[in-house]
């Protein structure tokens, strides 16, 4: 299946829009317990989109925190959020997203950032990346997670087969590859590599190719006997 069939609907894509809803009772950490609560303001839950995120990477303790829940509405898995939390790992990956901002990195760099924070893996690095305006050789980044691997692995569009040997978790590598493919196909395609990157993660489990017999010729096979007892009614 192709993932040039689906253009007008990739085009349609409601990329400021998509969100997430957080519930306050899913984040609780002593360490940074203050910035989450300025975050929900009272509320105990909050909606967060790409849009807020976005127009909250002026101030990076927030921006960090808002991308976390975006991406992990219930706190994800096991203890990684706590140990990205802790105060020296909170510190040192906002002094390298500083250092990222607006800038064009190095694959190797990148690796080796990623590797220094406990808890820290490209799932949540490249969703920071993506909304603080960070490019990964000269790529424009986007997000790649454990979810759009599966979808790749499971060869579902023919465009993103040559990605099928990524696993999860995956390196800065295989990621610039990945990157490549999308925005190289966007480019050909005139469309938007993160609302390319947003159908795939939306629709990516749900479609898969019309083949066989099965398949229903509309005008010969549906449209025509029901015409035919319309007239005999009549």
């Amino acid at each position: 299946m192709k993932l040039s069939e689906f253009l007008r609907t990739i085009e349609e894509m409601p990329l400021p829009n998509h969100s997430f809803i957080i519930k306050k009772e899913n984040w609780f950490n002593h360490d940074q317990q203050y910035l989450i609560d300025n975050i929900f303001n009272k509320a105990d839950t909050i909606t967060l989109n790409r849009y807020d995120l976005l127009n909250s990477n002026h101030s990076l303790d927030e921006f960090v925190l808002k991308t976390l829940m975006w991406g992990y509405p219930i706190k994800g898995r096991g203890n990684n959020i706590d140990n990205l939390l802790e105060p020296y790992n909170f510190k040192l990956l906002i002094g390298i997203l500083e250092s990222y901002r607006d800038k064009d990195i190095n694959a190797s760099k990148l690796d080796g950032d990623i590797k220094s924070i406990k808890g820290l893996g490209l799932s949540t690095m490249s969703k920071l990346l993506c909304f603080i305006g960070a490019r990964v050789e000269n790529q424009e980044t986007l997000i790649l997670d454990r979810r759009i691997i599966e979808i790749i692995k499971a060869k579902t569009f023919d465009e993103l087969k040559n990605l099928t040997s990524i696993t999860y978790p995956t390196s800065a590598k295989n990621y610039v590859k990945y990157l490549e493919t999308i925005n190289n196909f966007s480019k050909v395609n005139n469309t938007i590599s993160q609302k390319v990157e947003m159908f795939i993660f939306m629709f990516g489990r749900h479609l898969s190719p019309l083949k066989g017999e099965e398949v229903y010729d509309f005008e010969d096979e549906y449209e025509k006997p029901i015409e035919k007892t319309y007239k005999t009614l009549l």
